[in-house]
């Protein structure tokens, strides 16, 4: 029997259009024996680890993903001085708490923990590549899997700009690391060294504008956008199927019905997609 390996795409509320996908395979008896996932996909992804029922993950990364990137007047006052003086925004620290709190409430606390094959890739801007934190070693790529779980998901997260790059010390030496998206928002590469079937979950969200005019904010916004679309496109070709998921009447900072819109179309499209390989099959 195939082993079967789910890499769990980024984008805020969007994201948990995963959550919908694993309910999908759990109701069709694929068995999922590797996850992988970026920004909010990384929090499914080790959730999922970890051994949380899909209605678990669902009722604590609802909440998560609409209270996490709430902004106060203070610090919204306070966000451009910080971008010119610090190179970022607010840093999530509320993902530290989150993910820390579901990690020990499991007794697990460092990515080798994990019972599963798990990885997350991350920017490291200091040796400018990615590296993956992981539950076990990947050929080929830079490995940290003695290194806590908050860490590894807190800095997939951080979106440059809009949060501040994350400090961290690993043998004496001084590392920043800045969200996982830009480069692999869909981490189905090195997938291939722990299933045999790769599953990836794409988020199709971006609207057709006629925009005219740009300003800064949706110059860095359109940037980003541009960077993760050229990126996704080299991972398809290291899936065996990908699920691609409209989501693009939410936003990226969604409310909870909106959160619960997107787990319903990755089921939903999940579904169709497996119906229609079926039809095929026949």
């Amino acid at each position: 029997m195939k082993t079967v390996g789910l890499a769990c795409t980024g984008g805020g509320t969007k994201a948990l259009s995963s959550i919908g996908v694993i309910k999908a395979l759990e109701e069709l008896n694929i068995k999922i024996s590797a996850i992988s996932g970026t920004s909010m996909g990384s929090c499914i992804a080790v959730l999922y680890a970890m051994g949380y029922t899909v209605d678990e993950i669902e009722e604590r990364l609802i909440e998560y993903a609409v209270e996490f990137p709430k902004y106060s007047a203070k610090d919204k006052i306070k966000a451009p001085f910080k971008l010119i003086v610090r190179g970022g925004g607010k840093n999530p620290t509320v993902i530290t708490k989150t993910i820390k709190e579901v990690a020990e409430a499991k007794g697990k606390k460092l990515m080798s923990d994990l019972d599963m094959p798990v990885f997350i890739p991350t920017m490291d801007i200091t040796e400018k590549r990615t590296v993956y934190y992981t539950s076990r070693q990947i050929k080929n790529e830079k490995c940290y899997m003695d290194r806590p779980i908050e860490e590894a998901v807190k800095n997939t997260c951080s979106l440059p700009l809009m949060s501040v790059p994350n400090d961290v010390y690993i043998d004496g030496k001084l590392h920043q690391f800045l969200d996982g998206g830009m480069t692999h928002n869909i981490p189905t590469h090195r997938m291939d060294q722990f299933a045999d079937y790769v599953i990836g979950v794409e988020n199709i969200y971006h609207k057709k504008t006629n925009q005219k005019k740009v300003n800064i904010i949706t110059g860095i916004r359109n940037t980003f956008q541009s960077m993760r679309r050229s990126a996704i496109i080299w991972q398809r070709e290291f899936a065996d199927l990908i699920i691609q998921v409209d989501c693009k009447d939410v936003d990226i900072i969604g409310s909870k019905e909106e959160a619960k819109k997107c787990i319903e179309a990755g089921y939903d499209s999940a579904m169709t997609t497996f119906s229609d390989r079926l039809k095929i099959a026949k």
